[in-house]
């Protein structure tokens, strides 16, 4: 507050910006594993271990929705790739499709992307170089890639509400989305919350697995554990 500035003598103007909004817990990973064989031994499912990033951008890429709850939790009201139901925004229906598994949301409200930082100026108009790192700000999309980026579009204007994501901000996801693109040549992926709709954003193995449980997802990725419905 003000008055705590002013007396602890803090000049509010050299308080040093936020960095990194991935502040919360991160869960080793035999306390993912307890969790995974409670589910386990309750719910039919396939589990495996020691999955990496190319997997997952395969799975991506051929239409799966993967959540993910891996590293530390986001700070704020974005899911900023740690807490995140991820997809490929380009395949036809899958807004539909995310809406009908788990989010149930009124067909103007559009999902966002996250796009990777030097890839940003294929899609997007964004001349100033402005860091849009947290959703926050709405970017026209370019002409000609609408189908591409059909899932993250807003139907009004043909604009997108960007996560632009640099390597050093999380290398982790970073790598997802590159190898990503590597398969699909697309450099975006449709990154939302990892909720059911009226719900907070999840944030312990527990809390992912019994999302995963109530909605109708692919899978769900816990550190290097993916845990399905089906065999990939």
């Amino acid at each position: 507050t003000e008055k705590h500035l002013i007396e602890n003598q803090v000049d509010p103007e050299t308080i040093p910006p936020l960095k990194s909004p991935y502040l919360g817990r991160q869960f080793s990973r035999p306390e993912v594993l307890t969790a995974v064989d409670s589910f386990k031994s309750r719910n039919p499912c396939h589990v495996f271990e020691n999955v990496d990033r190319k997997k997952i951008a395969e799975l991506l890429s051929q239409g799966w929705t993967v959540a993910t709850c891996r590293g530390r939790s986001e700070f704020g009201q974005r899911a900023l790739g740690n807490r995140s139901i991820l997809a490929d925004p380009s395949k036809p229906g899958i807004v539909e499709k995310i809406n009908r598994q788990i989010k149930y949301r009124d067909f103007w409200m559009p999902f966002c992307p996250t796009i990777l930082w030097e890839n940003q100026h294929e899609y997007l108009q964004n001349e100033k170089q402005i860091e849009v790192k947290y959703m926050t700000m709405a970017l026209p999309v370019k002409s000609g890639m609408k189908e591409p980026l059909r899932g993250v579009i807003h139907p009004g204007d043909n604009s997108a509400r960007p996560q632009l994501l640099k390597e050093e901000d999380n290398p982790d996801y970073y790598e997802l989305i590159r190898d990503f693109r590597n398969i699909s040549g697309l450099g975006v992926l449709l990154n939302t919350s990892f909720n059911m709709h009226g719900e907070p954003i999840v944030d312990r193995p527990e809390e992912a697995l019994r999302t995963f449980e109530k909605s109708e997802l692919d899978a769900v990725w816990l550190e290097d554990v993916l845990v399905t419905r089906c065999p990939p």
